[in-house]
């Protein structure tokens, strides 16, 4: 079984029975039934483009209920909760956009070719590739999911969705969505799975592709399967995202900022900033800011409107924590605990944020699902863009910096998928997302991620 915990309130909220053999056979047979449909094929992409209008519509009126199912099921705090859902709406929304434009590329004709015989013509033409396996995480229940499914489905390719073990009601919910967006049921359906039991799911032929999100470890792993299957994978995996203070930053927005990021989802997301290089003049004034400001936050309910700082979303996630930091105080790093509230110590699954200085680069180099601020000085941007160069992720980074050399300089140097300048990092749907080295493979999101899962073909004619 697997089961929704609040974890807040530690209580139950309900039970869902794993797939059986035949019930998961019967899913996958009906996925790849579906995308032989009509309503999958490139000609059909205007009764897809009104569904996805449906789709916003209907992510609009259920922004409400939806964010309170996150905060009840993985402790999101509902504020975020509902923006988590605006901003799937709106995803779906730059979809219809970015589906007219591919439509507009397909098919292409050409006449003559140079170099080949005049009497053959040539054309270039795009289909769906079939049934998508979307992986995806508890972090962000409802974006993550729609923003690839959606992308697929407007392009032709039907969706099994196995989503984390700990947000099934996340999954129904948004099965109850899409069923009612004007396609076949088929081209959206959840498998209930435990993690061990999807590799027969990514081996079966009539599967032809795979988004996941998640570690890096477990990347590695997803992706060692679609190798051997020849099929192609999609992969979103971990951050340690750089957040650079240098010498002319502007230092109140920085700091506000930077709050804003390690605290977004209680420091649970790939995208958060998690290791932060202030500049050697800064830096005092920067943590003195940095400890007022975090004194005045405490965990509460995720279910109120107040809340700003949820709980971590299980118990093994506040163990990890623990554990992390365990580990580095044993490495003899200094700790602050801003916050003199320790009653939520004992909590199963709250986390008081800490400051870490004094790091070992090892460890801070891991990625951390917490709310921890790791902070280290520096004198010369190029030591932090070489420490850059030997961190296995390349996810995102922010820069703050008032000098237009210097932000030109990091922006041409440094290796991530995705650089904020001045700014907080976001991903957003009409741009391409995805990391570089131990941070993922391909791109979500965008024209780039739309056309991940399509087959190009390129056909030869003679003409009399």
């Amino acid at each position: 079984m697997l089961q929704s915990i609040s974890p807040w309130s530690g209580e139950l909220w309900r039970e869902y029975p794993l797939e059986t053999k035949e019930s998961l056979e019967q899913k996958i047979s009906k996925s790849f039934a579906t995308s032989r449909d009509g309503w999958a094929a490139p000609t059909s992409w205007q009764l897809r483009f009104e569904a996805m209008k449906n789709l916003a519509v209907l992510l609009d009126k259920q922004q409400d209920d939806l964010a309170l199912l996150a905060a009840m099921e993985m402790g999101k705090p509902i504020s975020q909760g509902r923006a988590e859902v605006r901003k799937c709406a709106v995803a779906v929304r730059t979809y219809q956009k970015l589906l007219t434009l591919l439509m507009s590329s397909y098919p292409r004709s050409y006449h003559s070719l140079e170099g080949m015989d005049p009497n053959i013509s040539a054309e270039v033409a795009m289909r769906p590739l079939g049934p998508i396996l979307l992986i995806m995480p508890w972090n962000f229940p409802f974006w993550q999911v729609v923003r690839a499914a959606a992308a697929q489905i407007a392009v032709g390719n039907p969706i099994l969705l196995k989503h984390a073990s700990n947000t099934p009601q996340a999954a129904q919910a948004l099965e109850r969505i899409f069923r009612s967006i004007g396609l076949p049921p088929e081209a959206f359906q959840p498998i209930y799975l435990r993690g061990a039991e999807v590799s027969e799911v990514i081996k079966d032929v009539r599967v032809k592709g795979v988004i996941f999100t998640g570690s890096s470890g477990v990347g590695v792993e997803v992706a060692t399967q679609c190798a051997f299957a020849m099929k192609k994978c999609v992969l979103e995996l971990g951050g340690a995202d750089p957040f650079v203070v240098t010498k002319s930053s502007d230092l109140n927005l920085a700091l506000e900022t930077a709050l804003a990021s390690r605290l977004l989802n209680s420091g649970q997301s790939c995208l958060n900033a998690k290791r932060f290089f202030i500049h050697e003049s800064r830096y005092d004034e920067f943590k003195r800011g940095l400890v007022r400001k975090l004194t005045e936050i405490r965990p509460s309910d995720p279910r109120e409107d107040s809340c700003t700082l949820g709980p971590l979303a299980t118990k093994q996630a506040k163990q990890d924590a623990e554990d992390f930091l365990r580990r580095s105080l044993e490495s003899g790093v200094q700790v602050t605990r801003p916050s003199p509230d320790k009653s939520f110590l004992e909590h199963p699954t709250a986390f008081l944020p800490v400051i870490f200085e004094n790091q070992s680069l090892m460890l801070a180099r891991e990625e951390t699902f917490a709310p921890i601020f790791t902070l280290s000085k520096f004198n010369n941007i190029e030591d932090v863009l070489s420490e850059l160069e030997k961190s296995p992720y390349a996810l995102g980074a922010t820069l703050f910096s008032r000098d237009a050399q210097e932000m030109n300089h990091f922006k041409e140097n440094h290796a991530s998928g995705l650089l904020s300048l001045n700014c907080q990092s976001a991903s957003h749907p009409e741009l391409p997302v995805g990391g570089l080295k131990s941070s993922g493979i391909g791109k979500e999101c965008g024209l780039e991620g739309m056309s991940e899962f399509l087959r190009i073909t390129s056909t030869l004619t003679r003409h009399a």
